[in-house]
């Protein structure tokens, strides 16, 4: 049986930070997401979901050090599930998407309108 670990995420950037190990670039933000309906009473509402993202620079990848809060970006990737403890001893799970693609994405805002 073939397994799949693929995630496509476009959404706005949040925090972000580039640095740098052993001569290679990577730059881990977050990227929000956002789901829009409408309440059982009518009222419009738009879930916003965050998500934390590890990208390499590599080929597939735009230039990290262009990306800014609020820029809207495509990311491609998959899903890593991270278990450690901290050091007040609490075990902490963390999940993150490695992206093999960012780019950013021109336009409108990916942002779901409730109308």
């Amino acid at each position: 049986m073939e397994q799949l670990n693929r995630v496509e995420l476009i959404g706005h950037i949040g925090s972000i930070s580039i640095n740098r190990i052993s001569g290679n670039l990577y730059g881990r933000f977050s990227v929000a997401t956002s789901y829009a309906y409408k309440s059982k009473d009518g009222t419009p509402v738009i879930d916003t979901t965050w998500h934390n993202v590890l990208a390499w620079q590599e080929q597939g990848t735009v230039a990290l050090e262009s990306l800014t809060r609020g820029d809207a970006v495509h990311v491609v990737g998959r899903i890593r599930v991270v278990r450690c403890t901290t050091e007040s001893g609490a075990d902490r799970v963390v999940t993150e998407v490695i992206a093999s693609k960012v780019e950013k994405v021109a336009g409108d805002s990916p942002f779901p309108q409730v109308g």
